[in-house]
């Protein structure tokens, strides 16, 4: 393979690893936006009777109503666990507009990994040294 062949398959790669990201990026919004929709819908539908709900309804409450929402979203969102951001991602595979490319999200695994062992043995190092026995 000569030069331009190495920096076109480069290029290719790296056009295909910003999609994916630009993808993952878009569907971890959309995410984030149902479950905040979803936590709003639960905690208003949850008010029984003319009390206003899990924070009353005096000055504030709104704004507690809120942080609460945007609170839990943010956490059940964190977790991963709802699986919806995965789900669009593959819906946008099978449709074709989203290369699978397991090899570049494998090499950059691979890289944050190596970027996390470089950070800890500056860290070491930065104590007093690192033991080279272990």
């Amino acid at each position: 393979m000569n030069t331009l062949q190495t920096i076109g398959a480069a290029t290719a790669a790296s056009a295909t690893q910003v999609a994916r990201q630009e993808a993952e990026q878009a569907a971890e919004q959309f995410e984030a936006i149902l479950v905040r929709q979803l936590v709003g819908s639960l905690r208003e539908s949850s008010s029984i009777g003319d009390e206003g709900g899990m924070f009353g309804s005096g000055t504030g409450s709104d704004t507690y109503s809120d942080w609460f929402d945007q609170h839990l979203a943010d956490h059940i969102g964190g977790s991963r666990q709802l699986g919806v951001k995965d789900a669009i991602l593959a819906d946008i595979e099978r449709a074709g507009q989203l290369e699978r490319n397991d090899d570049v999200a494998h090499s950059t695994l691979a890289a944050q990994k190596a970027a996390d062992r470089s950070h800890l043995v500056a860290l070491a190092a930065a104590r007093g040294g690192i033991d080279v026995t272990r």
